[in-house]
């Protein structure tokens, strides 16, 4: 699979999950939201780290050092 994929693609999709999880954590800490609605974006937010960590250890990163740059 790693092949097939180009370097740029892949950042590119990094870049996008990391967006989305920055964007859940910040809606999910919202003072203003029910704890419902709290629990339902940070539950959005881990399921972005998952798949970002997934990709990494799928392409043979490492998860924490890709995160960190």
């Amino acid at each position: 699979m790693k092949s097939e994929l180009d370097a740029k693609t892949i950042a590119s999709l990094r870049a996008e999950l990391q967006d989305l999880r920055e964007s859940a954590y910040a809606a999910g800490s919202d003072d203003n939201e029910s704890d419902l609605v709290k629990m339902f974006y940070h539950g959005k937010a881990d399921a972005y780290e998952s798949s970002l960590s997934l990709i990494n250890v799928a392409l043979g990163g490492d998860p924490d050092k890709e995160e960190k740059s």
